[in-house]
């Protein structure tokens, strides 16, 4: 007899266990769910419990919900794409920081799982095959409790800039992936704007974990190009967010220092203008008639040179205050002792400290103190400043990026030239899906074919323009208005710069 009471109970053990295994296929749940206590366990496939920041192995995706396998949305031994490469928070050792809480943490890649909802992954997988459209967590949850990160996803990847060299086509382009959701909105700023909203804020702006598993994707990011020129905005991010991958984008420096001239300086000033906002000035007039109340272009990139040249004479006073602002944080102290053992050039915060501040109501910035004594009539707006004095200093890539070279591995950050974006075969698209850890995809041939997003003025983000209206509109502009003698002046003082920018990212733009 005891014999048979033995042999039921154990019958009725593997009873339980194939109806949890089954029930699990399913619909994902939890054991915590089937009545195995208030904290979630592990689903068939092992997850990595996370207790504040922790670094914890995994096999590859092996964490997945074994049903998402099943119905291939994931292969069923790894994530890495055809060149070995994963993509972040999906490799095999991840370190997660938990914004200062030490709750206990269950992820799928860069996603945190449920602890206390039941997920019918059928349900879910027909949902997105249904409109390929993702879902993201209810706006009014991400200020709740905001240690706690269920259903929430990480970015990525991020694209930091820079402004007027094609983020938002490099990031549609990102997105068209099969692998790859997109975030609500294309920039979210959050590390520069918004770092007063909790993380879970933040992460609010990306597809739920249950979206994302079910568009058996990888990845969401986001393209803010205000990232890129600020210090503490590479500090934030260091602590905040300790894995994504990066993508700095850079255009030939005298194209966009024209462009941002155009966007930042007088679209926006003739605009005003026109509206009759200057009495001093008639209004109700076409654009072009306040072309002679500008400033010119190579008299701007006159005035901001001389600036320029003067922030980067050695042991300039801009130089000094960089380091004095930032040299405290304990990674940037390393990197300033670092370039100076080694006779490099120091850190300099070029937003922060090689402009100044206003000098009178006239005089907005001092390297326009000669342009209104000279051309008292001509005007500016106080509005963009930060654009608008540094049409240089923004197309001059490499010194914001040591910043963020400094702070992450050199293998999480990538620069894209901008003149790739044109590249029809899809190849260029293909080696920036490669560092992300995204397989192959042949279609980025056609997604980049189709044209490219907000340019031609303000058309909007998410505004696709054909390649043939983007050169029919080139053709109906000047060339860039600039002398023989200042080009080549200029073309000298960006020259070394651009080398050591080709240097430190290990590419070479053809500019």
């Amino acid at each position: 007899m005891p014999f048979v009471r033995w042999a039921i109970v154990v019958l009725m053990a593997l009873a339980v266990l194939v109806l949890g295994i089954y029930v699990n296929d399913q619909f994902g749940f939890t054991r915590a769910a089937l009545g195995g206590g208030g904290q979630q366990n592990k689903p068939l496939h092992r997850v990595h419990e996370l207790h504040g920041v922790v670094n914890a192995s995994i096999d590859l995706h092996l964490d997945i919900p074994t049903i998402l396998v099943q119905q291939g949305l994931y292969q069923k031994d790894s994530v890495a794409n055809e060149y070995g490469a994963i993509a972040a928070y999906w490799d095999d050792s991840i370190s997660n920081n938990t914004n200062g809480t030490t709750a206990e943490r269950t992820v799928y890649g860069p996603c945190y799982a449920y602890r206390d909802r039941q997920i019918n992954w059928k349900k879910a997988i027909a949902r997105y095959k249904a409109d390929h459209e993702p879902w993201y967590n209810d706006d009014r949850r991400s200020r709740l409790n905001p240690s706690d990160l269920q259903g929430y996803c990480r970015p990525g990847f991020l694209i930091i800039g820079a402004g007027k060299c094609g983020t938002s086509s490099l990031y549609h382009y990102i997105a068209s992936h099969p692998k790859v959701l997109p975030a609500s909105q294309k920039q979210i700023h959050y590390f520069k704007y918004h770092m007063h909203e909790p993380l879970k804020w933040y992460y609010n702006h990306f597809p739920s974990t249950e979206s994302l598993l079910a568009a058996g994707a990888l990845m969401s990011g986001e393209a803010s190009p205000g990232y890129l020129p600020y210090p503490d905005v590479v500090i934030d991010m260091k602590r905040s967010m300790p894995m994504p991958r990066l993508l700095a984008i850079g255009r030939n420096p005298i194209e966009r220092s024209y462009s941002s001239y155009k966007y930042n300086y007088v679209t926006p000033t003739g605009t005003y203008l026109s509206k009759g906002k200057n009495p001093n000035i008639k209004g109700q007039q076409p654009i072009e008639y306040y072309q002679q109340f500008l400033y010119s272009f190579e008299d701007m990139m006159k005035a901001e040179l001389a600036v320029l040249k003067e922030c980067f004479a050695p042991e300039s006073e801009p130089q000094k205050q960089s380091k004095k602002r930032w040299g405290h944080v304990p990674w940037i102290r390393n990197e300033y002792e670092r370039r100076q053992q080694n006779n490099l050039p120091p850190l300099i915060d070029l937003d922060g400290f090689c402009y100044g501040g206003k000098v009178s109501k006239e005089v907005l910035r001092k390297q326009w103190a000669h342009l209104v004594e000279e051309q008292p009539d001509k005007f500016i707006l106080d509005r963009n400043l930060h654009l608008t004095q540094a049409l240089i200093g923004r197309s001059l890539y490499l010194f914001p990026l040591e910043w963020w070279y400094a702070a992450f591995p050199s293998e999480h950050v990538y620069f894209v030239c901008t003149e790739e974006l044109k590249d029809f075969t899809g190849e260029s698209m293909n080696g920036v899906g490669r560092f992300l850890g995204l397989p192959r995809y042949d279609n980025f041939s056609e997604v980049v074919q189709r044209g490219a997003y907000n340019v031609g003025g303000h058309r909007g983000y998410d505004h696709e323009v054909s390649w043939k209206e983007v050169q029919a509109e080139q053709q109906q502009h000047d060339d860039i208005p600039l002398s023989k003698e200042f080009r080549k002046e200029l073309e000298d003082f960006l020259r070394p710069y651009n080398e050591r920018l080709f240097e430190m990212t290990g590419r070479r733009c053809d500019w």
